[in-house]
């Protein structure tokens, strides 16, 4: 199967397939286009891993009425929590074109299943979830801020060893449903100084990932910060271990993309 992978910014990505597409924590798009990149005729799943305002705009919700067809949307508790004005039924605020049958809630440890995809619902080492599709055995990770969220340089050993700690929890549980992952998009955080690829490598060296895609590093209005974060995140030789067979697609540019044939 096909597989077209879109960069839209900092941890949107739009991913079509032959069957269906995706969109993950949806924040903003340079060029406005988010829309049109996505009009399709086929199943469109929108997927929020958690309400932190780099992650989610109640935009994704005007969707619904601007697409051919309705939309699913997968949230995180907390982003439920966050916009309930918006999606409960009884409010006088909440979108009408978004069908409560096309919203679902999620909760770490819980599953989803459509007649397409089946969505596991993993935890964060920050808040909300990250999230494993399945697709006819094509298994995507997006991590959301799922990671070792360790500020080595900061803090104490301590304070250091309970982030690490915290992300191998929370990366026992993902191994315990698979050790394949066909695409991971997961961060790459230049912010974390000298540990900023720890969670990186873990995740690289405990599961075999065929593609592999850094996100996370375009959350800054300087133009020279920026492009330093973008520039770490493209150095793989710093994350990437040796004799893994891996490939990495630092995807930088808006609306770049990248396309991949995997599984059936």
């Amino acid at each position: 199967m096909n597989y077209k992978v879109t960069y839209i910014w900092h941890d949107c990505f739009v991913i079509e397939t032959d069957v269906c597409l995706f969109v993950f924590d949806y924040w903003k798009d340079t060029d406005g286009k988010i829309v049109d990149i996505i009009g399709t005729n086929k199943s469109v799943y929108i997927f929020v891993s958690h309400h932190h305002k780099d992650h989610f705009n109640s935009k994704i919700f005007r969707w619904a009425s601007q697409l051919s067809n309705c939309p699913t949307y997968i949230i995180s508790y907390d982003t439920a929590r966050f916009a309930r004005h918006l999606i409960q039924p009884t409010s006088s605020y909440r979108h009408p074109v978004v069908s409560p049958s096309n919203l679902h809630i999620m909760h770490p440890s819980e599953t989803f299943s459509d007649e397409f995809i089946t969505v596991h619902a993993l935890g964060s080492t920050d808040v909300g979830c990250s999230y494993l599709i399945d697709l006819n055995g094509t298994l995507l990770f997006h991590a959301g801020d799922l990671n070792a969220w360790a500020f080595a340089d900061e803090t104490s050993a301590d304070e250091t060893k309970q982030a690490i700690d915290a992300f191998k929890a929370e990366l026992s549980r993902l191994l315990d449903i698979t050790k394949h992952i066909d695409i991971a998009m997961f961060p790459i955080d230049e912010r974390l100084g000298s540990s900023f690829a720890i969670g990186a490598k873990m995740l690289l060296t405990s599961l075999d990932i065929r593609h592999f895609i850094p996100m996370h590093f375009a959350h800054d209005s300087e133009p020279e910060i920026l492009q330093r974060r973008i520039k770490i995140a493209c150095e793989t030789d710093k994350y990437l271990p040796e004799n893994i067979d891996t490939t990495v697609h630092p995807l930088t540019m808006p609306y770049q993309s990248t396309d991949l044939t995997l599984g059936k």
